[in-house]
């Protein structure tokens, strides 16, 4: 409590220039360190602030070390690079799912799904790895991996001349910041000569939230293109239908 005390008079003395108009308050962020014993050296320490305020959370403006955090990091880096080694080795499988039409029992569609296969675990679900991918911004590489094997299915489908159906592609969050990522997958889909409207991107709720504005130009550009689109996870945040018509 002290330390936060102490936390509010440090902010107020960097926005004491705010006293007159107009206003532009700046948010400090806080990474905080409590040594245990005087072994440390400044640096060690410093260091260790500076990993606090790195991970520093969005609902608040200052984060204390946790070793015990430290270590959970450490294992979500391996993860990380355990998942960019598979991406190179062909370790990750796309499954499709298919979507029933209720009223004739067709196949009308499918949602691609990634699992990362390993020798050791055997299969492993999303959970295990997206959340740590798209913290650390490689979940853009997923994204395109099970595009590109969503336009190679489709390819040798329409080359063994089988009926077509839309597949879903799920989004995160790095591919929807991507400022080209409309463009690159217009282009990936023209080199299997497909049509662009075979893919539907699946962009979920509370991503779309986050920076509507920012979703709204990349869902023009993907309608441009021919792309479609649709919400995942829909009505599980404040996402409302007025909001989709915008």
């Amino acid at each position: 409590e002290e330390i936060l005390a102490k936390l509010v008079t440090i902010s107020a003395s960097i926005n004491a220039f705010n006293e007159e108009t107009p206003v532009f308050p700046l948010n400090a962020v806080f990474g905080i360190y409590l040594p245990d014993t005087n072994s440390e050296t400044p640096e060690q320490m410093l260091e260790k602030a500076i990993f606090a305020v790195s991970n520093v959370p969005s609902d608040r403006r200052y984060y204390f070390y946790d070793s015990e955090h430290l270590e959970k990091t450490a294992n979500h880096l391996k993860t990380v690079s355990s998942v960019n080694k598979a991406l190179r080795t062909g370790d990750f499988i796309v499954y499709f799912q298919p979507k029933i039409r209720i009223a004739d029992h067709r196949v009308v569609g499918a949602e691609a799904l990634i699992r990362w296969r390993t020798s050791r675990d055997g299969i492993h679900s999303p959970d295990m790895f997206l959340e740590q991918a798209d913290r650390y911004r490689i979940a853009s590489q997923i994204d395109m991996f099970v595009f590109n094997e969503v336009c190679r299915t489709l390819s040798r489908w329409q080359q063994h001349n089988r009926e077509l159906c839309p597949i879903s592609v799920n989004l995160s969050r790095t591919s929807i910041k991507l400022e080209n990522f409309a463009d690159t997958c217009f282009s990936i889909c023209s080199q299997y000569n497909l049509s662009p409207a075979l893919i539907e991107f699946d962009l979920r709720e509370d991503l779309l939230l986050e920076d509507l504005a920012h979703a709204k130009v990349l869902i023009d550009k993907l309608h441009y293109f021919g792309f479609r689109c649709a919400v995942d996870k829909f009505g599980v945040g404040a996402c409302s239908l007025q909001m989709l018509g915008t």
